[in-house]
């Protein structure tokens, strides 16, 4: 099961039921994203052409990076790690995959 979930209510606004092969992309494809919106996935929906279309909707993703995944860092924020948050930082693809699909 796929859902987005709108925090400012309790109702979710997408539900998508697929069977257990069902590649998480697919699903990717079939959003509609808002302005100013944060989405937070996990490592399956990792396809960065496809992220790309966040950009200029406005709105921002929140990922795991697969752990073969090329970057390079180019600045690190501070960060309370009271919070559990281990770093926030700006990266820029390096793979020569991630390249031409950027």
């Amino acid at each position: 099961m796929h859902t987005l979930l709108d925090l400012r209510g309790s109702i979710p606004t997408f539900i998508d039921i697929t069977h257990g092969r069902c590649n998480d992309l697919a699903v990717l494809g079939q959003l509609v994203f808002q302005a100013g919106a944060f989405y937070v996935m996990d490592s399956g929906y990792l396809h960065f052409q496809r992220l790309f279309r966040l950009s200029p909707s406005g709105a921002s993703f929140v990922t795991r990076a697969d752990k073969n995944t090329r970057y390079r860092r180019l600045y690190s924020r501070p960060v309370d790690s009271q919070t559990g948050l281990r770093s926030d930082q700006t990266i820029r693809l390096t793979g020569r995959r991630s390249r031409q699909h950027a």
